[in-house]
């Protein structure tokens, strides 16, 4: 039998965690995701290493005023009404396209971060093109996401593949060896979905195991903000690399060139049209803030390698550079 004193320690102790307990729980199936969070990316992005696909949680409708990663909680921060629609495999759209015309992949500004969702890139093509064609985004994500789709017979290959990504990043280069999303074979990975799919088994137990709310407590109380770079000539305008954003420029060329010279390989082994769509860093468009003395030329100088190299690429920076002698917002102050 349980000692007397055994008793009243565990009575004591569940008496002092059943409040923390409860709390945990109300989290995870009570509270909305973004109810700790200062915008969305991190509402629905899994931090788990539960067995997924896509990186966010899927079949999600959510809204809320954001705040951009530069100056959250701070005077700087610019308050965004924004909607986020998340699809049966946990990438970003309205709704799953098995059959896309056109497929993008890339980083955080394929996935539309500090935008809303009528205001993505998959969102405007589909307004110009007057949906007519089938266009599906997959972001953030690798080839390696779209070929364990493609081969499990999830979707069909798409007559376009367009990788985008923001200058400062180089993407891993085509091996040729397909790793599988965590290391889960098709079989239990489908076995996992007839399960859990539709109940949303995956997305909670994330939020069980992520302690927003602890993390969320710790960053009020140590009062952590956005750590952006002030500019100098403007004061509302925040960087997040500042000067060093054209640090080993010529490094990430060659590197970025090697990786997507294998991407145009095996698009080229598998009949699909590939474009690559470089998008500029913040630094890059608004150079006279940062301050450089002229418009730093990376992706002039990479349009220039792989034009020679037989890589279809768009230089976005001449319209950028358009766009902002009219005046137009191109980015956020704050993101």
């Amino acid at each position: 039998m349980m000692q007397p004193q055994m008793k009243r320690f565990l009575k004591k102790f569940l008496l002092f965690t059943s409040p923390i307990l409860l709390f945990w729980i109300t989290e995870a199936f009570v509270l909305p995701p973004n109810f700790f969070t200062y915008r969305l990316w991190e509402s629905l992005l899994y931090s788990s290493q539960i067995p997924r696909v896509g990186p966010f949680y899927p079949n999600t409708t959510l809204d809320m005023t954001e705040q951009g990663d530069l100056g959250h909680h701070t005077a700087k921060a610019v308050d965004k009404k924004v909607v986020w629609k998340t699809d049966e495999w946990g990438f970003r759209n309205d709704h799953f396209v098995a059959n896309p015309d056109v497929l993008i992949i890339g980083d955080s500004f394929v996935a539309g971060t500090g935008l809303s969702q009528d205001e993505t890139l998959t969102a405007r093509l589909m307004k110009l093109t007057g949906g007519k064609l089938r266009i599906y985004r997959m972001a953030p994500s690798t080839r390696d996401d779209m070929v364990y789709l493609i081969q499990n017979d999830i979707m069909h290959k798409p007559k376009l593949l367009i990788f985008s990504m923001v200058e400062r990043n180089v993407p891993k280069p085509v091996t040729g060896e397909t790793s599988r999303p965590f290391d889960i074979n098709t079989a239990s990975y489908n076995v996992k979905r007839k399960l859990y799919g539709l109940t949303g088994f995956d997305a909670f137990y994330d939020r069980l195991t992520r302690f927003y709310n602890i993390r969320w407590a710790q960053a009020r109380i140590n009062r952590q903000q956005g750590g952006g770079l002030l500019s100098p000539v403007d004061h509302h305008m925040l960087f997040l690399q500042g000067k060093k954003s054209v640090a080993k420029a010529d490094a990430r060329l060659k590197s970025v060139t090697k990786a997507l010279v294998s991407y145009k390989k095996y698009c080229d082994s598998q009949q699909i049209e590939f474009l690559f769509l470089p998008m500029p860093n913040k630094e890059t468009v608004y150079y006279d803030l940062v301050p450089f003395p002229t418009q730093p030329d990376y992706l002039f100088r990479l349009d220039s390698i792989l034009k020679h190299e037989g890589i279809t690429t768009l230089n976005m920076l001449p319209l950028y550079n358009y766009e902002r002698s009219k005046g137009s917002l191109l980015y956020h102050s704050d993101d």
